[in-house]
This record gives structure tokens, sequence and C-alpha cells, in this order.
């Protein structure tokens, strides 16, 4: 039975709209347009202008031709989406707020850790060392991505990181008797082997350099020191950091909260102390690819 005309024309051109309507969403937010997305938008408008009413294209010169399975990161309303993200030994899509926490404020981790008790499992919680340098060696590794779109919104979020390293950032990581414990205090927390040896990395015997960056991040020294080379880190005079190097410090007690950013020597310096531990935090949360 052949469908009445009218009913065709609403059929069509609502399929027309909702595909329109998404993409014109994707455009003001700066997201891909996946080629699955583009493909309903021409097939409606062609099915109608096969029936007398012609729809001029409407989005000349998008970056079309992605597919689902190319895009890396998402630009949201509040975060920015990325996907790939190695933690804990899994491919994660993660969360990174586009805003600070409590809107820039500082404080003492375990003052954070009572404002977000739960860890970035499931919800928007304090990073630990692991993820933020995971996200980092994500964006690097896809930073001359194909498609316009995705290279631009990389960008912006690895200037985000720099930004932020200008200055020191809380993490939700803690030294606690010698040990690297990431989420510290919350139900998620997972505590590292014993690592004593402190220093800077470069000077390192690599074995201790390896243990040091395999429990601060799962990766190797050399890994964790390509990819702070990569993001070309800067400081408060928007000046590059000359250093190449990264130093882990320590100082002397215990539940020692870990922040990091360039120190005034041209260093990325990542601190286990409580002495100025006061410091600002950015959210993430780990997501369930399908949310």
């Amino acid at each position: 039975m052949t469908e009445p005309l009218n009913i065709t024309i609403d059929r069509l051109s609502e399929q027309y709209d909702n595909a329109k309507r998404e993409i014109e969403s994707l455009l003001f937010d700066d997201n891909p347009i996946t080629h699955e997305l583009m493909g309903e938008y021409e097939r409606a408008r062609g099915a109608l202008s096969r029936i007398g009413l012609n729809m001029h294209a409407m989005f000349p010169g998008v970056d079309a031709d992605i597919s689902q399975n190319e895009i890396v990161i998402e630009r949201r309303p509040d975060v920015f989406r990325l996907y790939g993200v190695q933690y804990r030994g899994r491919s994660r899509t993660v969360d990174l707020t586009k805003k600070l926490l409590n809107n820039g404020e500082s404080m003492h981790q375990h003052e954070w850790m009572q404002k977000y008790p739960l860890g970035i499992i499931g919800q928007i919680g304090v990073p630990d060392i692991e993820i933020i340098f995971n996200m980092i060696a994500m964006l690097n590794k896809n930073k001359d991505h194909p498609h316009a779109q995705q290279r631009r919104v990389i960008e912006e979020v690895r200037q985000q990181f720099r930004d932020d390293f200008k200055g020191m950032m809380m993490t939700s990581t803690c030294d606690v008797k010698h040990a690297i414990v990431h989420q510290y205090s919350t139900p998620q927390a997972v505590q590292s082997k014993e690592v004593t040896y402190r220093g800077s990395l470069s000077f390192m015997w690599k074995g201790d350099a390896d243990a040091v960056t395999t429990a601060l991040a799962n990766m190797p020294a050399s890994t964790f020191i390509e990819t702070v080379q990569q993001l070309q880190l800067i400081k408060e005079n928007n000046q590059s950091i000359k250093g190449d190097n990264v130093s882990v410090g320590r100082e002397s007690g215990d539940n020692l909260p870990y922040t990091l950013g360039v120190h005034k020597w041209d260093i990325l310096c990542i601190h286990a102390s409580n002495f100025d531990a006061k410091q600002p935090a950015r959210g993430v949360a780990i997501r369930e690819k399908h949310e």
C-alpha cells in the first residue's frame, strides 16, 4: 500500500529537521559531525528533493567524513569528554571539567576529599596523577588528528592543562608510608608498592625511575618524560620551560598530598608535602561509554 503523499512529506520533513537540529547543536559546540549523522541529513534532503521540495545544503564545508570510532574528544556543556584514556589497565571514557572545582577555590587535600569522597569512577571527583598523565598522553597521541574539529578541541584541552600547571594543582594521590595511593580516602583507593627513591627522573637509575613513574602513572619513565615534553609546558609569564626534566619530591612525614605544577626552576614538580598544600583542583569523572 502506497503511503499518502502528505504523510510521506511529514515523515521526511521530521527526519530532515531532527538531523538538521542535531548537526546545528554539534556545530555550536564545535563537536565533530559523524558520517552517519550527515548521511541521515542528506538522505532526507534528497528524498524531499525528489518529490519537488528542494532543500538547500545548509552545511557547506562541514568536516563530516568522520566516523564514530575516529572521535577521540567531544565538547559538552560543562566538560570535555575524552575517549580511549588508559586507567588502571583499561581504556576509559573520561569527562574533564571546563571549570576548576568550587569556582577555583584552594583547599588542603583532606578538605577536597571530604567534598568529593566517592572518587572519580561514575561521578566528578578530584583526579589522581595516573588519570591526569594518561589524559595528557591520549591528547598528545592524537594532536595531529586528521580531522580539523578534533585537532582544535584537543589543542584547547592541552592548553587548559598548560594553564593549570602554571601553578600547583591538587590531586587525590597521597604518599602513605612511602607508598603511593591514588584516590586517597575514597572507596576507589589503590595503593602501590613502597617506593622510596625521590629526585630528578632524568638522573635516576632507570629501575628507580621506572618504579616511581609506574607507581605514579602506570607508565615507564621514558614515556612519562616524553608525555611532559610533548605537552610543551609554560610558566606564569607564558614563557616555555627550558628544562625537559621532571622532579618527584617528598618531604618527611606521612599522609602527604601530591601536587603538581611548573616550578620556578623550569621543571615540572610532582611533590608530596604538607607545606603550602592548599591548591585548586579540576574535576574528572570516568563514565560508561553509553552515557
